[in-house]
C-alpha cells in the first residue's frame, strides 16, 4: 500500500492536486479489487501458486487498511479542508478501539441469549440488528456507516456463531454483492467518458502501469520469479472496490469534488474490466512446481503429479475454488464444492483415482478447521487408504496424511 501509494500520490501532486488531496486519493487507489482477484486465480486454478500467494497475502492487507482508512480519510480532507485535525482523528481512534474491545466482550454474551431461544428467524435478525447498530453508533460518533458495518462484520467473524452466522447469511450474500455493483455501475458517469474519452484513457493507462511498477517491485522483494512476478503484478494492478466505498463516504463529507468523484470512479472501473478483459486472454502465470525458493507450492496440478496423475483444467479450477473459500472462511461453501467435485472425480475416474487423495485430504484440512476432528480422522484415513492402493506403503504422500492424522489426535 505505502509504495503504491507514493507512486500514485506523486502522479496526482504533478497533475495539479493538493498534497492532502493526491495522498488520499493515492491511498484510495492502492487498493485492489479483492473479489475480483481472488474469484480469476481461483477459477484459472492459481491461487496456491507463487504469484497467487503473494497476491492473497497482499488483499489480506490491504482489507484491513481498510478499517483505518474508512476513520481516518474524511478526516483528512474534510469539507475543503486539507490540514489533519488530529484531536479529530484521536476521537475516532478511540471510538474504533472501543466497539472492537466492547464487542469481543459483549457479543458473544448476546448471542448465547438469541441461541437458547432456537429461533433461526430471531438469529439473523439479531446478527442484523448487531450490524445496524454498530453503523448508527460509528455515524453518532461523526464517522462512517461504512466502518461501522465493516467493524461489525469483523467481530461477527470473530464470534464463536461465525459459521453458524455464515450458513444464515449465504443465501443473501450474492444478491447484496450483486446489488452493491449494480448501484456503483448505476453511479458511472459515462458522459464524462464521451466529453473526453482521452483524458480518461490516460487516467485508466496511468493507474494501471503505475500500480504494475510498483507491484513489479515488490514482486521483486518478495523473491518472486520473472513469470510469476509479472503475474503477480497484472492481477493487483486494477482498482478495488473499497474505493467506491470510500469515494462515498468523502462524498458524503464534501471532502473532494463531485467531478472528481465520479472521474476517480469511472476510471477505477475501467481499469478493473481492461484488466478481467486482458487476463481473460493471457495464459495463467507463475510455475506449478514450485516458488522461487524451489519449495512445492501445494497446488492441484504438483500433487497430481507427484502422485503419477496428469493434471486437467476443470479439476484446477474447481479445487482451486474450493480451497479460495477455505481461505477465505467460507467453509460450507468449500466443503459443498469439494464434495460435489469428490462425487465427479468418482463417477469419471473411479474411487480409486488419486484425484480422491487430493480431494479428501482438503476435505480433512476444512474439518480440522471447523473443530470437527473425527470427521477429519476419517477423511484422512479413506484417503490413506486409496493412496495405499495405488501407491503401497512407503510413498511420501503416505507420510504428509499419517503426519497430518498425528497432529490432529495430539
Amino acid at each position: 500500500i505505502g509504495l503504491t501509494t507514493v507512486f500514485l500520490a506523486g502522479a496526482g501532486y504533478l497533475l495539479g492536486l493538493g498534497a492532502m488531496e493526491a495522498l488520499v486519493i493515492g491511498l484510495i487507489l492502492s487498493l485492489s479489487s479483492t473479489a475480483f482477484v481472488l474469484q480469476l486465480l481461483a477459477e484459472r486454478g492459481e491461487l496456491a501458486k507463487a504469484h497467487g500467494r503473494a497476491g492473497f497475502s497482499v488483499l489480506l492487507m490491504q482489507d484491513l487498511a481498510v478499517i483505518p482508512l474508512l476513520a481516518l480519510t474524511p478526516l483528512m480532507i474534510s469539507g475543503g479542508e486539507t490540514s489533519i485535525e488530529w484531536l479529530s482523528i484521536g476521537l475516532a481512534i478511540l471510538t474504533v478501539v472501543a466497539v472492537i474491545v466492547g464487542g469481543h466482550y459483549l457479543l458473544s454474551p448476546f448471542l448465547r441469549i438469541i441461541v437458547r431461544t432456537r429461533s433461526s428467524d430471531l438469529f439473523t435478525a439479531a446478527a442484523l440488528l448487531v450490524v445496524l447498530g454498530i453503523a448508527a453508533l460509528m455515524e453518532a460518533a461523526g464517522l462512517s456507516m461504512a466502518l461501522g458495518a465493516f467493524l461489525a462484520g469483523v467481530l461477527l467473524a470473530d464470534s464463536e456463531y461465525r459459521h453458524a452466522l455464515e450458513s444464515t447469511i449465504e443465501p443473501f450474500k450474492g444478491l447484496l454483492l450483486g446489488l452493491f455493483f449494480i448501484a456503483v455501475g448505476m453511479g458511472v458517469d459515462l458522459n464524462l467518458l464521451a466529453a473526453d474519452p482521452l483524458a480518461v484513457l490516460g487516467l485508466v493507462v496511468g493507474l494501471v502501469v503505475l500500480k504494475a511498477l510498483a507491484l513489479g517491485i515488490l514482486a521483486v522483494l518478495f523473491g518472486l520469479k520473472r513469470q510469476s512476478g509479472f503475474a503477480f503484478a497484472v492481477y493487483l494492478a486494477q482498482g478495488g472496490e473499497f474505493a467506491f466505498v470510500l469515494f462515498a463516504v468523502l462524498q458524503g463529507t464534501g471532502g473532494l469534488a463531485s467531478e472528481t468523484i465520479s472521474l476517480l470512479t469511472l476510471v477505477v472501473t475501467a481499469s478493473a474490466a481492461t484488466s478481467a478483459a486482458a487476463l481473460a486472454q493471457a495464459p495463467a502465470g507463475g510455475s506449478a512446481a514450485g516458488d522461487a525458493t524451489g519449495e512445492p507450492t501445494g497446488d492441484a496440478a504438483l500433487e497430481l503429479f507427484r502422485t503419477g496423475v496428469e493434471s486437467d483444467e476443470a479439476f484446477d479450477r474447481d479445487l482451486g475454488i474450493a480451497r479460495l473459500d477455505r481461505l477465505t472462511g467460507e467453509y460450507v461453501d468449500s466443503m459443498r464444492a469439494l464434495e460435489d467435485l469428490l462425487d465427479r472425480v468418482r463417477d469419471e475416474h473411479g474411487q480409486w483415482d488419486m484425484r480422491n487423495v487430493v480431494v479428501l485430504t482438503e476435505m480433512a484440512g476444512v474439518q480440522r478447521e471447523l473443530g470437527n476432528l473425527d470427521q477429519a480422522v476419517g477423511l484422512y484415513n479413506e484417503a490413506l487408504h486409496v493412496n495405499r492402493v495405488n501407491q503401497g506403503l512407503h510413498d511420501v504422500t503416505q507420510v504428509d496424511i499419517l503426519e497430518d492424522v498425528a497432529e490432529v489426535q495430539v
